[in-house]
């Protein structure tokens, strides 16, 4: 083996960063009530280490959040950016106690957005909703802010 191949070897596992070996991951448990239009949510949230101890997240307005955990906390923040979205969203920080790296994130409401006809010709229309739970069917997509605050960053979860 030539002697840059060996060096290269040795070298390279110092020039590539440090991978957390536990990723963000999130357990849930979704439960839909399409006869009044709810849903109820419970997400079980591991962090790693040294991920920070405050996470910002907005929710579909009405979904009543609260936390459990040792020493967690959870308040609403008022966010001037929030009244400006067609959806009705608020804004929670949610505090990790010192050493705290789970933490438990309820939340139940009602969704439903009528679906819309978008276009103005016929044959361009199409039918839209940022989110519906309804007996016709279920529709939740990220937009109507039902799901768990941290997916952006999430490259681990698991649903029920």
């Amino acid at each position: 083996m030539p002697l840059r191949d060996w060096l290269l070897g040795l070298l390279l596992p110092l020039a590539v960063p440090a991978v957390s070996a536990e990723p963000l991951h999130h357990r849930l448990d979704v439960r839909l009530d399409p006869a009044s239009h709810r849903l109820q949510v419970q997400d079980v949230i591991r962090f790693p280490e040294g991920a920070p101890d405050n996470v910002v997240f907005q929710l579909h307005a009405g979904l009543s959040p609260s936390l459990a955990g040792p020493g967690t906390r959870l308040s609403r923040l008022e966010d001037p950016t929030s009244s400006q979205s067609e959806l009705p969203v608020e804004t929670y920080r949610a505090s990790l106690g010192p050493g705290v790296r789970q933490l438990t994130l309820t939340y139940s409401g009602e969704i439903h957005h009528p679906v819309s006809e978008s276009g103005q010709e016929y044959a361009r229309s199409f039918s839209v909703s940022p989110g519906l739970i309804g007996p016709e069917g279920v529709f939740l997509g990220g937009a109507s802010h039902w799901g768990s605050p941290i997916f952006q960053t999430c490259p681990s979860w698991a649903s029920r």
